[in-house]
């Protein structure tokens, strides 16, 4: 009995393991700039999101001022444009709402189909530098 039950249980914690491996191998991740040191305005290099679909989620990490100066400020804005060296434009999130934060990691959802196919991370840091990166998720 004590081996059936034994097996009962490695079935179960099997079964949920492959679950939630199924459910990570099912995510794109793409990194819109390692977190780096910020000053002024800065963008990373445009990352293709051509196979992006569903309800994304982007990570946004926004660091506190390298030498803490009161009067720090950061931000961080996602773009997207069709073409490579195009005119990117500001994404907004389901909500409509900006992409900003600062002193901690956000996440902001953001409907796929409102991007092109490249998108950017654009980065303004005033009075200090941060460091500042983003990920984006989203479906296979």
């Amino acid at each position: 009995m004590k081996k059936l039950m034994t097996a009962i249980g490695l079935a179960l914690i099997a079964g949920s393991v492959f679950a939630a491996l199924d459910v990570y191998d099912s995510v794109t991740v793409k990194s819109l700039g390692e977190p780096k040191m910020c000053t002024g305005i800065q963008t990373n290099i445009w990352v293709d999101v051509s196979g992006a679909k569903g309800i994304c989620n982007l990570l946004v990490n926004i660091g506190p001022a390298y030498t803490n100066a009161l009067d720090f400020g950061a931000s961080a804005t996602l773009k997207t444009s069709a073409t490579t060296n195009g005119s990117y434009v500001a994404v907004t999130n389901v909500s409509g709402a900006g992409i900003t934060g600062t002193g901690a990691v956000t996440s902001i959802k953001l409907d796929a189909s409102s991007l092109s196919r490249y998108v950017r991370l654009f980065t303004v840091s005033t009075n200090d530098a941060a460091s500042i990166g983003a990920f984006l998720l989203y479906s296979k």
